[in-house]
């Protein structure tokens, strides 16, 4: 395909270039924007049906467009056949990531179960089911988180002939794997010992979910994170290669045993439960080995007997506090104190409504040498914040820089939205920015996150 300019012809130097450069430029597109690639010359007309990504994430806008003139089960049947349609299209010998998000019910199974083996025989890398895909409120269903889709490891390695199994490739190739809102039948562990490259496992609303034990060195599985399993009732890790594992959750029910190389972990949930306990008790046995502890658990109840214990490896600290713990500076004192060797600390800043007097618990004042950076997410300018602030910088006496993100941010810091901001937001952030350079020291750096 050649251009003409003012009497020069341009050529097009890019549909010159090889097959194997074209696919990795199409991977890099979604899948509408890569089909529609094809118009461009005879040359890219094929190209996209080799693309290396596969990630079925609907289009949210297109949906909230749609549900207004087509019901639930419409879309559901619309979204299944833009799946067999690509994949029955698709050439590549091989694909990086598969990826599934939409508000399927059980009526889908057998198509899951298609996409799945699909899936394995082209030796995917990632794969992420997710059924919870969330809808506006006056959707129907939308409140209805129920599981539609049982994803069973045995039959799919070819327990049951007429899903025509896939045991010639398996999960061979799998190094990041997601489920959300998917049944399990109790095989995840059968499922993590067929898995021989899995690296990275993220759990999420699984109902049938009720123990899960790591066992092994045999299992190289290094990052685990369970979130809203509500029903799990205990989590045994031992002799295991973990790196880093996340929980949130009612409740917790931890075992580690001999888990060397576990040196973050982040837990939170429920005011209901007290997880700075949990995390003084059930990680006894690699407290010593805690590099990052992230305690996400807003209110943590006071308690005026308890003790500290030494996380002598303990370089990043992230917890969560309101304006109504009114013992936060107590337990960051405790914290900080308890923590030689900390070099970052994060605090998750939440506000309430509460406009009544608050009684303060103080702690007598400490400093430390290795405290160097210092974040605060959700930071409003209050008065309560503001004293955070000069806590900080009299207590990290070698403090070097101080990071404060907008006021909205701590509710979205574990998604991937970015939250709109009006006029009226950066207003009051270039308030607060002004009054904490009135006094954080000029040797700190200052900087909005």
């Amino acid at each position: 395909m050649t251009k003409r300019k003012r009497g020069v012809v341009m050529a097009d130097r890019i549909s010159e270039l090889p097959d194997e450069v074209l696919v990795s430029i199409v991977s890099l597109l979604s899948l509408r924007e890569a089909a529609a690639m094809r118009i461009l010359s005879t040359r890219w007309r094929n190209v996209w049906k080799s693309t290396w990504t596969l990630n079925f994430d609907a289009d949210p806008k297109a949906l909230e467009r749609e549900r207004y003139v087509t019901d639930p089960e419409t879309l559901k049947e619309r979204y299944v056949k833009w799946v067999d349609s690509t994949l029955e299209q698709h050439q590549g010998m091989s694909i990086e990531q598969f990826r599934i998000c939409f508000n399927l019910n059980e009526r889908f199974s057998s198509s899951v179960d298609k996409w799945v083996r699909f899936a394995m025989k082209k030796r995917v890398q990632i794969l992420e089911l997710n059924f919870l895909e969330e809808f506006p409120p006056t959707y129907e269903g939308a409140l209805l988180h129920v599981p539609c889709y049982t994803f069973s490891p045995r039959q799919l390695l070819g327990g049951v002939p007429s899903l025509q199994p896939c045991s010639d490739v398996g999960f061979n190739f799998l190094r990041v794997v997601k489920f959300k809102n998917v049944c399990l039948a109790g095989g995840l562990e059968y499922f993590l010992s067929n898995c021989p490259a899995l690296e990275r496992l993220t759990i999420y609303r699984i109902p049938d979910l009720h123990k899960l034990r790591v066992v092994g060195p045999s299992i190289p599985l290094k990052y685990l994170v369970i979130r809203g399993c509500d029903n799990i009732e205990s989590i045994l890790i031992r002799d295991a290669n973990l790196v880093s594992f996340t929980y949130q959750g009612l409740k917790m029910n931890l075992i580690t045993r001999n888990v060397p190389l576990l040196t973050e972990v982040s837990i939170g949930g429920y005011p209901k439960v007290d997880f700075l306990k949990v995390a003084f008790t059930q990680l006894e046995s690699c407290r010593s080995q805690l590099q990052v502890l992230k305690l996400l658990q807003y209110k943590i109840p006071y308690d005026e007997d308890r003790v500290f214990p030494i996380f002598s490896s303990l370089k990043q600290l992230e917890i969560a506090v309101t304006d109504q713990d009114y013992w936060r500076l107590h337990l960051l004192t405790s914290f900080i104190e308890a923590s030689p060797c900390l070099h970052k600390l994060v605090l998750h800043l939440h506000h309430s409504s509460f406009t009544g007097q608050r009684k303060i618990f103080k702690r007598a004042e400490c400093s430390h040498r290795y405290l160097k950076v210092v974040e605060m997410v959700g930071y409003d300018g209050s008065t309560g914040d503001f004293g955070l602030v000069k806590y900080l910088t009299k207590t990290a006496v070698n403090l070097e820089e101080i990071g404060v993100s907008h006021f909205k941010s701590w509710f979205y810091h574990y998604t991937d939205e970015k939250p709109e901001e009006s006029e009226r937001d950066r207003a009051m952030k270039d308030r607060a920015m002004k009054e904490l350079k009135q006094i954080v020291p000029s040797t700190v750096k200052l900087v909005c996150l």
